[in-house]
């Protein structure tokens, strides 16, 4: 059956039915059909069909229409709640992002705060490594006596074992390092990143800076308050300019040793930490560990310690 809408035309014939479509009826009909708007008022809610008028035959329609009007109501009503639900998640998500940008701003502003104050720690210690060493090169090559407790000190080990009888030994600090006092998100961070941009060289100073900030922490936790500056010393020490030999904390008290094991030991855990948090090494040749181990002792050495204490020194 071949139907004209616009025409109310039926029949089975195509013949006949492209013959009506060819009428000037049907294109005046068209025209005029395609000018009108449709009304919704006069369009069954129920199943949809469209009446011309809002007459007898819409309202005779809609007391027969097989489709539950109470019904399409609450089709409508479910649909208005779940846009309601919908446009309520939506606002929820917006909340959440705003929010977890927020967090990122503050990490990404104490990241740089920290990264500030370190270049600042860097700074202030080469300052005080240089007026250090101008004072104190020539005068350290001497015999260095220390008078305390009644006893005369002639040299470097037992002036140590006296004044700095409670640094903590490289053992316990090393596993504590390792285990609960390494570097913080931030500080693993920093590290990595300055070793990307400024080479393998700007490793050891950012380290001993981060080693002695576990030190204070492991310091008052074990000692159950903050450590002096002239108390915050890292369990080994350099004796000499040209590293043959350092000085190492133990159980037993300083002791002088060749072996470079327990430095090399800081690197490479540091590096595992820094991995922990970034899901990356630094970039570091065995060459480069003896360097960055070697510079790491420099920044540690007697001199700079002795010259550093508050203890009574009497330089002959």
């Amino acid at each position: 059956m071949l139907y004209c809408y616009a025409c109310n035309f039926k029949t089975n014939s195509k013949f006949n039915f492209d013959r009506h479509n060819q009428t000037k009826k049907h294109e005046e009909k068209i025209k005029t059909t395609n000018a009108l708007t449709i009304n919704k008022k006069n369009i069954c809610p129920g199943c949809g069909k469209y009446f011309n008028s809002t007459g007898g035959n819409y309202y005779n329609h809609l007391r027969k229409c097989h489709i539950d009007l109470s019904q399409h109501q609450e089709i409508n009503n479910l649909k208005s709640e779940t846009k309601i639900k919908e446009l309520e998640h939506q606002l929820e998500l917006e909340r959440m992002k705003s929010s977890f940008q927020q967090v990122l701003n503050n990490k990404e502003l104490n990241y740089l705060s920290q990264k500030h104050e370190l270049e600042l720690e860097l700074v202030s210690n080469k300052n005080t490594q240089h007026t250090q060493h101008t004072s104190n090169s020539n005068n350290f090559n001497q015999q260095i006596n220390i008078t305390g407790d009644n006893q005369f000190i002639t040299n470097k080990k037992d002036i140590l074992n006296v004044h700095f009888n409670k640094v903590i030994d490289i053992d316990t600090f090393t596993n504590n390092y390792k285990n609960g006092y390494g570097l913080t998100f931030d500080e693993s961070r920093i590290l990595l990143e300055n070793c990307k941009m400024s080479g393998i060289k700007s490793c050891a100073p950012n380290l001993t800076c981060f080693l002695k900030r576990s030190y204070v922490r492991q310091y008052k936790d074990i000692y159950g308050t903050e450590p002096e500056p002239n108390e915050i010393v890292l369990p080994f020490i350099l004796n000499d300019s040209g590293l043959r030999r350092h000085y190492e904390k133990t159980n037993e008290g300083w002791n002088s040793t060749t072996s470079m094991d327990n430095i090399h030991k800081f690197i490479v855990i540091s590096n595992d930490l820094v991995f922990n948090a970034h899901k990356q090494y630094i970039p570091i040749s065995a060459y480069e560990k003896i360097t960055v181990s070697n510079s790491l002792l420099r920044l540690n050495n007697y001199e700079s310690l002795i010259a550093n204490s508050k203890k009574e020194l009497t330089m002959q």
